[in-house]
């Protein structure tokens, strides 16, 4: 053997106890693998821009891992120092609170400090990026990256979060090109400008081999749950906020339509599309670009759709351009125009079950309308329930403008209850809600204002808001 080679463990750095030094302020001292990767060397960080900070003559703690780090808040500073030298301060950052967190080791064997900065954001949530002070090799001098801290998980690496960074950036652009496919215009759809006109919204078609395509690519950059080591700080709460939502989702369908929302949703850049499938065709149609919420975090898109006949009901955004301005709306599928509707819903006053056994006769001492309209009653409820699990509604004619809804118990055969409606009623046969005069032709001009009534054990209660 001609020689022998030493294998040399790296020795680990130190962080300091924070220290307090009443006439001067806070100052933490750190050993690091600084500038060179097989040395360690000493930093100062400090709340006091001052050369005193660092003397050796002000005595230090004992060496130990443990302790606090130092911090400053809105009115402080911090300041980093080397040989003697200030190399770093942040007060050019606009930032509510910067905190000393860690050491980091880069892969070029050279340590880094590990700042949070912190900043307030918006309603939905703060700014929270990380700084990573280090030496440069090329430059020979220390430089900075700041990086949101979504993109690190939780960790410290400062390479593999510029590389999820870069990852997501590139990601955004591509879904960005798919939904300018997708959305049937450049605008969001402000649907308050719509209603009650002739005007119908902005459309764009596809064929079903063209919009399967398109759902496929979405649906290739929807994430996959990536586990998070939380901390004090919350970092996995932290993460999951930041992370994007990205869906291909069916909000609604019936025999006839299927509704589908394409949704990207980002704390600050957030986009969606409505389309809808004309099953009898194959046919798809983009109708609806869903406006962004405030920030941009929450999309103007509610839980509250369903498909009633050729018409889709739910909640849209009128004009978006404040809060709370959400309403009830309809939109026929057959020419995409809009009407304002009301904001009660079937789904929201469902019943435990269907009844399917034997129909009673007529109990025709039950109300003055059995004996009026006993025929009537009487065939209505050979057709068996059609309203709230085991009820019969028959309508009669009275006149122009007039209707009469009279409600039997298909169990007892009693008639239970009778409205009068000028526009007609909706009713379900799995839903105890009952709406009165909401054609939309009678809500748009004005000639009368739907009523809404619950049926509660065997009697129809009017709702009221």
């Amino acid at each position: 053997m001609t020689g022998c080679s030493h294998l040399q463990v790296r020795e680990e750095g130190i962080v300091h106890p924070l220290e307090n030094l009443p006439a001067y302020g806070n100052r933490q001292r750190v050993d690091l693998h600084w500038v060179r990767a097989d040395k360690l060397e000493t930093i100062f960080i400090s709340t006091i821009e001052a050369f005193e900070v660092y003397s050796e003559n002000l005595g230090w703690a004992a060496e130990t891992n443990s302790g606090g780090r130092i911090e400053r808040f809105s009115e402080g500073q911090i300041f980093v120092y080397y040989l003697g030298k200030m190399i770093f301060t942040p007060q050019e950052l606009i930032y509510d609170y910067v905190s000393f967190v860690d050491v980091c080791e880069g892969d070029d064997g050279r340590d880094r400090l590990h700042f949070q900065l912190l900043r307030g954001g918006t309603a939905n949530a703060d700014i929270d990026d990380r700084l990573f002070l280090y030496y440069d090799e090329s430059s020979k001098d220390f430089e900075y990256e700041i990086i949101e801290n979504r993109y690190l998980l939780g960790g410290c690496s400062l390479e593999k979060g510029i590389e999820r960074r870069e990852q997501a950036e590139e990601e955004r652009q591509i879904l960005q090109a798919l939904f300018d496919q997708l959305r049937p215009s450049e605008d969001e759809t402000f649907i308050g400008e719509y209603t009650g006109s002739d005007k119908p919204l902005p459309t764009k078609s596809f064929s079903k081999t063209d919009i399967e395509g398109l759902f496929s690519q979405v649906r290739a950059f929807i994430p996959e749950e990536v586990e998070v080591v939380a901390d004090s700080n919350n970092e996995e709460e932290y993460v999951e906020t930041f992370s994007p939502v990205i869906g291909v989702d069916d909000v609604a369908e019936n025999n006839f339509w299927r509704i589908v929302a394409v949704i990207y949703e980002e704390i600050w850049e957030s986009w969606g599309v409505l389309l809808a499938e004309d099953k009898l065709t194959g046919e798809w149609t983009a109708f609806y670009n869903i406006p962004t919420g405030g920030s941009k975090v929450n999309l103007y898109l509610s839980d509250d759709i369903e498909l009633v006949g050729d018409s889709v009901r739910g909640s849209f955004c009128q004009n978006c351009y404040g809060w709370g301005d959400s309403e009830s709306f309809e939109i026929a599928l057959n020419g995409f125009t809009v009407q304002k509707t009301h904001g009660y819903r079937f789904i929201d006053y469902p019943v435990d079950a269907v009844y399917d056994g034997s129909i009673a006769a007529l109990d025709r001492q039950s109300h003055e309308a059995a004996r009026v309209f006993r025929t009537r009653i009487s065939e209505q409820l050979a057709d068996g329930v059609n309203f709230a699990g085991h009820y019969s509604v028959t309508e009669v004619g009275c006149g122009t403008e007039c209707q009469i809804l009279v409600v039997t118990d298909v169990i007892t055969g009693k008639v239970v209850g009778e409205l009068t409606a000028r526009a007609g009623a909706e009713y379900q046969l799995d839903s105890r809600l009952m709406i009165l005069d909401s054609a939309p032709f009678c809500v748009a001009e004005g000639l009368c204002d739907p009523t809404f009534y619950e049926l509660e054990s065997g009697n129809l209660v009017e709702l009221r808001d």
